[in-house]
């Protein structure tokens, strides 16, 4: 079904989408729905789940971590602030990385931030070990965050180059 673009034909007159959609050069064009894109979908929603999990899991138990790594109150509160300070401290390279190589700095990600939830598992009462584990799932979240505004950006660059270098 080719459209005919005139002032007094509107796009909303349509009750349903229609099936094929060309534009003025009698190219079709319209959206695909590919299972790479829901494996990613997939992955993101995990790593996004499991670096919340590793961010926040401490705060409600604070007097039982108190007690089973022998540590006080503030040094409790470390697991929840690590992600604070990292953040602060590395943001600017994760959003780059993020940019630049977003494939493998989402799978770094990915295995640092599975890297450090082993450690802080193994490393059982031992609480600098579980603090560095914290650190490391830290690290990783700085390319989780920025994930979104990064793939917003690429969009807007490819649609800025589609109506560059097109004829509408």
């Amino acid at each position: 079904m080719v459209l005919d673009h005139t002032p007094t034909q509107s796009l909303l007159a349509h009750k349903s989408p229609p099936d094929e959609i060309k534009d003025l050069s009698g190219q079709q064009f319209g959206t695909r729905l590919e299972k790479r894109r829901w494996l990613i979908l997939i992955a993101f929603s995990l790593f996004s789940a499991s670096s919340a999990m590793l961010w926040i899991t401490y705060s409600p138990i604070t007097t039982s971590a108190q007690k089973y790594y022998g540590a006080s109150e503030g040094d409790v509160l470390q697991f929840s602030n690590s992600y604070m300070y990292i953040y602060f401290a590395f943001s600017f390279l994760g959003s780059w990385l993020a940019y630049r190589w977003f494939t493998w700095s989402f799978i770094g990600a990915m295995l640092i931030n599975a890297t450090g939830g082993w450690i802080r598992y193994i490393s059982g009462h031992n609480y600098a070990g579980a603090l560095f584990g914290q650190y490391l799932g830290a690290l990783a979240q700085n390319v989780v965050l920025f994930v979104p505004v990064c793939k917003i950006l690429l969009l807007c660059l490819q649609i800025a180059h589609y109506m560059k270098y097109s004829n509408f």
